[in-house]
Parts: C-alpha cells; structure tokens; sequence
C-alpha cells in the first residue's frame, strides 16, 4: 500500500480521470440527447476527438470529447477558460482503482454521493485548493488551449453557454511513469538542490533533484536533515514531486 499512500496527493486527478470516487462522473450523463429536459452537469471527463478554431466575426474556439458514448462539443472562453496539465502516475492507476470503487461502495449505500460531489465542487471553486500552490501542484501545471489535442483525456468543469456548454476548467490528464523511495537521507545541497537518499530495503544510493514545485511535507519540523526517514515519489528525470517524512512508530 505504499504506493498509494505516497501518490495520495494526486487522489483529485485520479477520481476525475477514473469517474470512480466522484459519482456525477461515473453515473449514467443527465445530458444525454434522449432527455427533452436534460440538465447539464458541471463535470464531464473524455477523450478528445476534434479541436476546432473557427475565426469568424467574433470567432469561435471549440474541442469535442467522447463521453459516455456521446460526443459533446465543449466551448471554451479565451479570458475566462482556465487550464491545468495533471500528471497521473501510471503505477497507482490499479490501487486507486480499487481505493476508490471501494469508497463508491459506501457512497452507494450510504446515501454519501451528493456529500462527495459537494466536496468535489468546493474543491473546484477554491483556486487556493485547486491551484498551483495547492495539493495538485507536484503533479500539476498551468496549460493553455494549445495543450489540448486529438487524444487527449480531459475532466471539464462547465457552466451553460450559449450554443454548448462552456468550459471554465479543463485539466489535461497526462498518465506519467513516477518512481518512489523510502529511505534516509544521507546528503542534501541547497547549492545543486539535490537530495540523496539510501533506499532503506538496500541497493544503490538515489539521487534526486527538487525545486520549486516539489512539495514537502514535514510533519510539524522547520526542515529536512541528514538521518531522516522519507518516502519520496519522482518524475523520469529524477525530480522530486513529492518529499513526505516517516514518522517512526516508537512504540
């Protein structure tokens, strides 16, 4: 269960991408063209099968996703859409699978759904909860609209437009291969912004890059030192995403 402990920070980017932990996404669409009087939902995760950018009077930007067996032409706002490149480990997609089937199971029999879906829907509303600075930013990043292409998988949160529904959200999942070690810190320089930890199950000494974007959690101590127990998940290149103390059991 390691793995799915350390990754925990990315469990948003991971419900929305699985539709599993947030039941709008995983329910049958209220916007499907055989209701005459659909409602439609603030959350709707796809594939991307066209992107369009229409320059007439006014011009017109547009992508269109396949969702639940329905393609949905999604507009987006150049001044008010906003976007953010998540990475998802590849290696926590079957835990959090399971994880999080298990936490639909009570949901579904707990009358829970709407709770989570409010929960979710605050998230979103919060841009210090949602940003850069927050529990996304290990495994987030401000995109654009030119980031979105044929492929792609997306989780839009819209409001009602004129023609469609019109994005205010859209995150670009991007699955990525993250490493993970527990171990000790042996060295660490803030010159090369490096940290060097001896995996604690033995073998070779990792090295790591960190940097702005790392996030540490320290567990109530002003900063990391020599001889402390980690638990560290990286990127391809080595950089450090996430840098989470262990606290020892001392009984």
């Amino acid at each position: 269960m390691r793995i799915w402990k350390v990754a925990g920070v990315s469990v948003l980017a991971l419900g929305l991408v699985l539709g599993l932990a947030l039941p709008a996404l995983a329910a049958p669409p209220d916007w499907a063209p055989s209701k005459a009087d659909h409602v439609l939902p603030k959350l709707l995760r796809g594939e991307v099968i066209e992107v369009e950018v229409i320059e007439v009077d006014e011009g017109e930007t547009f992508f269109i996703i396949q969702s639940h067996g329905q393609e949905v032409t999604i507009s987006v706002d150049g001044d008010n859409t906003q976007y953010f490149k998540v990475s998802v480990p590849r290696r926590v997609v079957p835990l959090a699978k399971h994880q999080l089937g298990l936490v639909e199971q009570v949901q579904e029999n707990s009358g829970l759904r709407q709770q989570a879906q409010a929960r979710l829907e605050l998230r979103l509303e919060s841009q210090e909860g949602l940003g850069l600075g927050g529990w996304l930013r290990p495994f987030g990043q401000e995109a654009s609209f030119d980031n979105i292409a044929v492929g792609s998988r997306v989780v839009v949160r819209t409001v009602p437009g004129e023609d469609n529904p019109l994005a205010k959200l859209v995150f670009i999942v991007e699955p990525t291969e993250c490493g993970h070690v527990l171990g000790t810190i042996t060295d660490i320089s803030s010159g090369d912004k490096t940290i060097t930890v001896a995996p604690a199950d033995g073998g070779d000494d990792v090295v790591l890059s960190y940097g702005d974007r790392t996030h540490f959690i320290l567990r109530g101590v002003p900063g990391l030192e020599g001889g402390e127990l980690v638990r560290v998940v990286y990127d391809e290149e080595k950089m450090a995403k996430v840098v989470s103390m262990v606290v020892e059991d001392l009984d």
